[in-house]
């Protein structure tokens, strides 16, 4: 079995890693995939308890620090801009770009998002490029 916390005061291990996403035991559920590292490591969830999420290990690889993880499937309630991309954004419309590409694209309320820190700063003619990069994407697309 293999462990992903919430606890960011837990230090990784062959056992166990923390993630900094405090909502991620609120949207798993028995029977998810997790991918670690763009598919390096796959889980199944088996249990959510508390902070910890027990998995079974579908495949290995040895995963490093500050790896992405991946919830195939899963509707995560991540707000669509963290605090690094909206000074992007702003930093973008201060050298007057003309495009901006926005990761993890989900649904129409993020584009939306992204328009107004533009428009907010000056950047209303700043064409925006949606990645969807997930399967929540796809479908709402």
């Amino acid at each position: 079995l293999f462990i992903i916390t919430t606890d960011e005061t837990i230090v990784g291990n062959k056992n166990i890693v923390a993630v900094t996403y405090k909502g991620l035991t609120d949207d798993l559920k028995p029977g998810n995939i997790i991918l670690l590292d763009d598919g390096l490591v796959g889980l199944t969830v088996k249990e959510v308890v508390g902070e910890k999420v027990i998995c079974t290990v579908n495949n290995t690889g040895a995963l490093g620090e500050n790896k992405g993880v991946n919830l195939p499937g899963v509707s995560v309630n991540l707000p669509a801009l963290s605090e690094k991309d909206i000074s992007d954004l702003k930093f973008g419309c201060e050298q007057r770009v003309d495009f901006v590409a926005a990761s993890f694209i989900r649904k129409a309320d993020d584009v939306r998002a992204v328009r107004k820190i533009l428009a907010d700063n000056g950047g209303d003619k700043i064409q925006i490029i949606s990645k969807i990069e997930n399967q929540e994407g796809v479908d709402n697309f």
